[in-house]
């Protein structure tokens, strides 16, 4: 088997397992070098390869090779080579090793044809992703990363059952679109929805991410959620209770990005809204909204993970993770503010590509005459902007100025941001490169403007109303951010169910437990104090009755009760081995009895 045979997902899962083994510059250049070689696996896929394996009596196919699938897949390839880029100077070996697998297992999954493929590739990808956080090494993380692996397993298990279900009742293990709805395809639903850190479980994703490494963050920006939304789009177009999952994800994006004081987890908060969008776009369902959703996908991963990067970049500089601690740093790090602030610009700003993909969204929405889901995606979108866009510059480089000893981001730091940048404004100046990869391209270019001209020249008018709106947002800050004051504390919100609930009932029931037990000791002491004493007192009375042929044929006049007192007091004396003494005599006349 050569490389080029492989999928462009073992690939990347064998040179993980691989890299572990070399060490220094041999190795930052073989792990370098393997998103390369993907890449120009994906150019030569055609829509006719595939790579059928026994499997448990069954053949899986592990490639499906159409527009849905590649565009994901170069993007995920793309993000790796300027995430390993960036890691150079910081990334340790295990952390590639682990990147390398969960890639591979997440581009798995976008090019699994069936449910088994997609389930196996699913649980990789949580199981290795999960030492992206682990190997920071710290309590925190330690702990996040073991909520993490909780909700991933019960997320897993859920799709598990769904997916047995569904083969038992239909005798297909094809991964298609599932226009039944049964309980099946509700529990398959459920279980990618908790990797889409849906409402309500979207509380893992801020908490895991934000104690991950400085690399691991940026690694796991692009993928777990990503995947999810394929297997939305796959799998569950035009569920209309996605619409409103989405809607209700975009909200809440910004809702908690708006209270939250550490760098990392309000970009957390920034990716649960963002892909609200998305999965409001798959629950409309149609061939635009499908297009428009694996777009901005697309376009999220790019500035998504240039966000992380810049994130990344001033914890390494500074040691410092909470808004309270930052500030004044566009003078020390100004090549690393200027890369931020077109991470933060693309959110929402014309020239930048998520102008481009979220007004197909918006676009998609128009269509079906749904206001109110229009509506909430345009205030929703004006908020990540307010929160992102303006807030995560602003007080890290702009805020008060805290005299932290601070550098410029290294060299392989500033380049991995630099190629993510360069596709920003290249993308939102020319989209039509990546209007041409989409699902259903032919409408996407016949419904949207994809040329410089088409969109800032022939469309003018919108892009002013863009851009006073991004005027209004950034006005509405600069009027209102003070009286938003920064705390060094936790925004809880669902994860209050497992971080204070579910310690209250463990709590309960620990304390259940050990009162059942205390209990039942209590009671078995009781009983054998009782025993012993009812052993201790039998004495007497045996050595009474075995000294009364005596006493009567020596004539010997003694109180009976003055005689067992006697005996009573010389047992006390010596209470263990009378006490085994009378038990013995006490059980053999039991024996005696029940055998005569």
């Amino acid at each position: 088997m050569t490389i080029i045979s492989l999928t462009p997902g073992l690939l990347y899962i064998l040179s993980g397992l691989f890299s572990y083994f070399l060490k220094g510059k041999l190795q930052k250049l073989f792990i370098i070098s393997v998103p390369i070689i993907a890449f120009f696996q994906l150019l030569s896929l055609k829509s006719s390869d595939s790579y059928i394996v026994s499997f448990l009596m069954s053949n899986i196919n592990l490639l499906r090779v159409d527009n849905l699938s590649l565009v994901f897949g170069y993007v995920f390839v793309i993000s790796s080579f300027a995430g390993f880029l960036y890691g150079i100077g910081t990334a340790k070996k295990a952390e590639y090793s682990s990147a390398l697998i969960y890639i591979g297992s997440a581009l798995s999954v976008v090019f699994a044809r069936d449910l088994i493929t997609l389930y196996i590739f699913w649980e990789f990808m949580a199981l290795s992703s999960v030492f992206l956080v682990l190997l920071k090494r710290t309590e925190r993380s330690r702990k996040a990363s073991l909520r993490y692996l909780m909700v991933h397993i019960f997320g897993g298990l859920i799709l598990l059952s769904g997916i047995m279900i569904h083969i038992h009742n239909t005798g297909s293990i094809a991964f298609g679109r599932f226009s039944i709805e049964s309980v099946s395809t509700w529990l398959m639903l459920i279980g990618v929805l908790v990797n889409a850190a849906a409402l309500p479980f979207s509380s893992w994703l801020p908490d895991a991410y934000s104690e991950s490494t400085i690399m691991g963050g940026v690694i796991l920006s692009a993928y777990t959620s990503k995947t999810a939304v394929y297997a939305l789009l796959r799998g569950f177009a035009g569920w209309d209770i996605l619409i409103w999952l989405g809607l209700g994800m975009a909200i809440y994006g910004v809702i908690y990005a708006l209270l939250e004081n550490d760098i990392r987890r309000i970009l957390g908060y920034g990716i649960i809204n963002q892909v609200g969008f998305m999965v409001c776009a798959a629950g409309i369902g149609t061939p635009l909204a499908i297009a428009a959703a694996t777009g901005h996908a697309f376009c999220h991963i790019v500035y998504k993970a240039l966000l992380w990067m810049s994130a990344g970049a001033v914890i390494k500089s500074t040691g410092k993770s909470k808004f309270t601690d930052l500030g004044g740093l566009y003078h020390k790090m100004p090549l690393t503010f200027s890369l931020t602030l077109i991470g933060a610009l693309t959110i929402g700003a014309p020239l930048t590509t998520a102008f481009t993909s979220k007004a197909m969204i918006l676009q998609s929405v128009q269509y079906q005459k749904l206001f109110w889901p229009w509506f909430l995606l345009q205030i929703s979108s004006a908020g990540i902007f307010f929160n992102l866009g303006v807030k995560y510059p602003f007080l890290i480089f702009f805020g008060k100025d805290r005299n932290l000893s601070a550098s410029e981001s290294n060299k392989p730091m500033l380049l991995g941001m630099t190629i993510l940048a360069f596709l920003c404004i290249y993308l939102g100046c020319f989209p039509q490169k990546l209007y041409t990869l989409l699902p259903y391209s032919t409408q996407v270019l016949k419904s949207m403007p994809s040329s410089f001209t088409e969109i800032y020249m022939d469309n003018f008018k919108y892009v002013l109303i863009k851009v006073q709106l991004i005027a209004f947002t950034t006005l509405a800050f600069f009027l209102t951010y003070r009286k938003f004051k920064q705390t060094d504390t936790i925004s809880l919100d669902f994860d209050w169910i497992y971080r204070r609930l579910l310690r209250y009932v463990v709590i309960f029931i620990i304390a259940f437990i050990d009162f059942i037990y205390n209990s039942i000791n209590s009671i078995t002491m009781v009983f054998v104090k009782a025993i012993v004493k009812f052993f201790q007192n039998s004495i007497p009375y045996l050595l009474y009755l075995l000294n009364i042929p005596y006493l009567r044929i020596s004539n010997v006049r003694i109180n009976k009760f003055q005689l067992m007192d006697g005996y009573s007091n010389t047992i006390k004396k010596q209470a263990l081995p009378f006490t085994v003494i009378g038990s013995s005599v006490f059980i053999i006349f039991i024996l005696l009895y029940l055998l005569v």
